[in-house]
């Protein structure tokens, strides 16, 4: 069984005199058909002996009722997992990414985007077989990640979940690649980061992961669903039903932080508060063995300029963020409440004076809010993204986790 109606496409599934499978009509000379393990593929037609109808169930995409989906244990310990932003092949082997790592149990490569080219459900993908070898070498899973961002400026973010979701092909097209792409590259599960679904199409959102869901516990593959932190500034994401995405996934990564974003008032990136209430909110949706707390490896600086009404933002790594600070002579000062260092300092620029202010996430601040997540006894910790955290945050993490 190919995973495309070409005699040169990839093998997804070996098929033997005898199984049974679920056709879905012809593409030239192949079916489109479903194999026993919930893989889609295509069969040359000439190969098939004559069908036989046989009572069966109800397809997922028609709205089966499907039991809850336990959390899949696939780690020691409570998960150490991190987001791996790439964006372009290439960067899959950028030197910091052969590193091991002591107490990393996942890697979530962002490898999968829609083609809204042609919105029809096909997904683009970065994947690179030597990336999950080498992470597989190195004790790390990869659950790969697919989002919903639009690459092209003529098409909103919104419009994925709206045009793609809605359609029962488009949408089965979506689950298929991903499928295939699973087979393809080993991969050990999937990453859904999908954060512009509006409410009024919601209801496709959770029926992709209601039937993406099936297949990927037929395969034995992990599904985790990235969600808004459910309180200001993204309080109106209620609409998400968190409930109902724990049915189907087996972990729930709650992105603990942009508590202050560019536009409105400055502030930190994620103060304990807003990180445990956040928390506490989840839990009253999600069971605590599903829930893994994001956790924010980044800087957010804002910079106001004299007669501006609001600050402009950008976001650095930690060390990079700490550098910048203490070059200027920015003396950091504990703030127990927010949970964080805090740092100031003036700098004319262009004849004017602009104020830098930065709340510095550090090995310290993380610490705080994996006390969080000891506390509430959560599955894990995820943290966005590799390569800006400082060295000793792996310590800190192996510390609380392992």
């Amino acid at each position: 069984m190919r995973y495309k109606p070409d005699r040169k496409a990839y093998i997804g599934s070996q098929l033997y005199k005898g199984d049974g499978l679920s056709a879905f009509g012809e593409d030239g000379e192949y079916t489109r058909v479903r194999a026993a393990n919930g893989l889609l593929g295509y069969v040359l037609t000439k190969d098939l002996t004559a069908a036989e109808t046989v009572p069966g169930d109800v397809p997922a995409q028609e709205g089966a009722a499907r039991e809850e989906r336990v959390a899949k244990k696939t780690v020691e310990g409570k998960i150490n997992m991190i987001w791996d932003q790439i964006t372009v092949f290439e960067a899959n082997s950028d030197p910091f990414r052969l590193e091991a790592r002591e107490g990393l149990d996942v890697v979530s490569p962002t490898w999968f985007y829609f083609d809204t080219d042609k919105m029809d459900g096909d997904i683009i993908s970065l994947a690179d077989a030597s990336y999950v070898n080498r992470a597989h070498e190195n004790g790390c899973q990869v659950w790969a990640l697919i989002d919903d961002f639009s690459r092209d400026p003529k098409k909103t973010n919104s419009s994925i979940s709206r045009n793609i979701l809605s359609d029962t092909v488009f949408r089965e097209r979506s689950i298929n690649r991903l499928l295939g792409y699973v087979a393809e590259y080993g991969l050990d599960g999937i990453n859904i980061d999908f954060e512009y679904v509006q409410k009024e199409d919601v209801t496709h959102y959770l029926q992709f992961l209601r039937e993406l869901s099936v297949f990927m516990g037929r395969m034995g593959k992990v599904l985790s669903v990235d969600v808004y932190n459910p309180v200001p500034p993204a309080y109106w994401s209620s609409y998400y039903n968190r409930g109902e995405i724990s049915k189907y996934a087996d972990y729930v990564c709650v992105m603990a932080y942009d508590e202050h974003i560019s536009g409105g008032p400055v502030g930190p990136v994620a103060s304990v508060g807003f990180v445990e209430t956040g928390v506490e909110m989840t839990l009253l949706e999600v069971p605590k063995e599903k829930v893994l707390l994001g956790l924010p490896y980044y800087v957010r600086v804002w910079r106001i300029s004299a007669g501006e009404e609001t600050a402009s933002v950008r976001n650095y790594g930690m060390r990079a963020a700490y550098e910048m600070f203490s070059d200027n002579g920015a003396a950091f000062v504990w703030d127990e409440t927010v949970g964080s260092y805090y740092g100031e300092y003036r700098a004319e620029e262009d004849g004017e004076t602009a104020v830098y202010k930065t709340w510095l996430e550090s090995e310290r601040s993380i610490e705080k809010k994996l006390e969080i997540l000891v506390k509430h006894d959560l599955a894990g910790a995820a943290g966005w993204k590799r390569g800006l955290e400082t060295e000793g945050i792996w310590d800190i993490l192996i510390k609380y986790l392992k």
